[in-house]
């Protein structure tokens, strides 16, 4: 999965399940990615919200593809998400 991860800009987790113990959130971050979480579950809890990630509404498409997009457009931001998720 390291390699997998390492080959990602960022990761997306449109989650509606509640989850306790997300590991699809927590390896990212460790591999300092950022991730795009939704509030269902303990997501909200690891990913902190414009800083280490987005945490979003899952059944807002808009925001999905707008949180995306920054990320995206925007490599410097994506990086500096990624190293504070990390170092959290």
């Amino acid at each position: 999965m390291k390699l997998v991860y390492a080959s990602y800009d960022a990761v997306l987790m449109p989650s509606i399940c509640f989850d306790s113990f997300p590991r699809i959130v927590l390896e990212p971050i460790a591999m300092g990615k950022p991730v795009i979480a939704t509030h269902y579950g303990e997501a909200k809890e690891i990913v902190l919200n414009g800083v280490s990630g987005y945490v979003i509404n899952p059944f807002d498409v808009k925001e999905i593809a707008d949180k995306i997009t920054n990320l995206l457009v925007d490599d410097k931001k994506g990086e500096k998400f990624g190293i504070v998720g990390r170092d959290a």
